[in-house]
């Protein structure tokens, strides 16, 4: 076996072992964290981060936040056409929803 096919190896299964403690580590802090600290808040200072309370609630917490990130994304992205019209030294009509330069 050569040198490279060995080095080949090596890097491959360190890669595997990087990968899958970085998606450990994510699912841990992203998934179960916030279920975690709102079923603490809510619930009592005793909760078993591996219960399956705290992936609901953790489910439940990020499907509420894309929800509010969709539902708010149309006014920001509105407010942002406006101020770039601003700053353009345009004037916005906000009846047409247009701006005119």
């Amino acid at each position: 076996m050569e040198l490279g096919d060995i080095a080949v190896g090596v890097i491959g299964l360190l890669l595997i072992f990087i990968g899958y403690l970085f998606l450990d580590i994510v699912l841990e802090f992203f998934v179960l964290a916030p279920g975690y600290l709102i079923c603490r808040l809510l619930y009592s200072k005793r909760v078993d981060p591996d219960n399956g309370r705290v992936v609901f609630v953790s489910i439940v917490f990020w499907g509420a936040v894309i929800a509010a990130g969709l539902y708010i994304f149309p006014y920001f992205q509105k407010q942002c056409a406006i101020d770039s019209c601003l700053d353009s030294g345009g004037r916005y009509d906000y009846q047409h929803e247009v701006c005119i330069q």
